[in-house]
């Protein structure tokens, strides 16, 4: 029997394992009823419909986001900008490492979402929700350059350049952009997968996302109201921005968390039972533990730049 070349096995495992879009586009040769889109992995004609949803709650947290549409430049940062001058220089390295922290944050997801959610999803209707999640991350790394932009003028830009040389910020988005680059090799067709593999580094990738809304921002949103408020509204502006940034968030709990509760739920998504499986159970307790952990050092790394009142080591433990 002559032995099976490495390129005749991918192309099996490819065919039987996978399925891949036919298009990233539109083919109207075929049509899917509404209610056999599946979420993930199905077929998918790319005609953009909203008239019926096989899942009403998909329309209303895209609708609610659009809703509450808001842009940077609205927020005036004057007051900020004097005011910033005369906190404490361990203070504003605070803010400035919170900023270039929040920034790389919401590039990733940005980048993430429309890159690999967006194109992850076979059905409108999620296509429209993650679509409209990353233009909305994309309005918060738009803030935070209008934040550093009128806080510091001539000199944003060394302001920027300085991400560079902090490992402590470089490095903390290692594990989402890990999941992220994974299951886009796959939409790329660099990675072949069986496809059970291919649905538990799905389920992997969105439980990185809910948690890295969830939980991730946690201590930078906290300091930044803190800084605000027990130095007398020194920086009035950038809370503003960042209680936004912070509802913002919250929605995008709630989307992904609708979609992992929906996956879990519904058996005909092929994804119901991974959720009861204790290969899940670890897995997640290891990515909270880990965000968990790492947020308590990201903490104590500002304590090490400059006092945040009421703060400590005590508390983040």
């Amino acid at each position: 029997m002559a032995e099976t070349s490495e390129k005749q096995l991918k192309e099996e495992i490819n065919e039987q394992d996978i399925f891949h879009p036919e298009s990233m586009l539109v083919d109207l040769t075929y049509n899917v009823p509404i209610n056999d889109q599946k979420m993930l992995l199905g077929k998918d004609n790319g005609f953009q419909r909203y008239d019926n949803y096989k899942y009403p709650f998909a329309k209303q947290i895209e609708r609610a986001m659009r809703q509450a549409f808001w842009t940077p430049e609205e927020i005036s940062l004057i007051s900020d900008r004097e005011k910033f001058k005369s906190l404490d220089k361990g203070i504003q390295e605070v803010v400035i490492n919170n900023l270039l922290f929040q920034t790389l944050m919401d590039s990733a997801q940005n980048r993430g979402l429309d890159s690999v959610m967006a194109q992850l999803v076979t059905s409108s209707e999620w296509e429209a929700a993650f679509k409209t999640q990353a233009f909305f991350e994309l309005i918060h790394s738009l803030s935070y350059s209008h934040i550093i932009r009128e806080m510091f003028s001539a000199d944003a830009t060394n302001v920027f350049n300085r991400i560079y040389q902090i490992p402590q910020i470089k490095k903390r988005t290692d594990k989402e952009i890990a999941a992220y680059d994974f299951v886009k090799g796959w939409l790329d067709g660099r990675l072949v997968l069986p496809l059970e593999e291919l649905k538990k580094h799905i389920v992997i990738l969105l439980v990185h996302i809910f948690f890295l809304e969830g939980l991730k921002f946690y201590v930078s949103f906290l300091v930044t109201y803190i800084v605000n408020e027990s130095t007398n509204d020194s920086i009035p502006g950038v809370a503003k921005i960042i209680k936004l940034i912070n509802f913002d968030e919250d929605m995008h709990v709630s989307l992904v968390g609708g979609v992992i509760n929906i996956l879990q739920r519904m058996p005909g998504e092929g994804f119901s039972h991974l959720f009861n499986s204790p290969w899940y159970h670890e897995h997640v307790t290891d990515i909270v533990k880990g965000i968990v952990e790492d947020e308590v050092e990201w903490g104590k790394y500002l304590l090490k730049l400059g006092k945040v009142p009421g703060l400590t080591e005590k508390t983040l433990n």
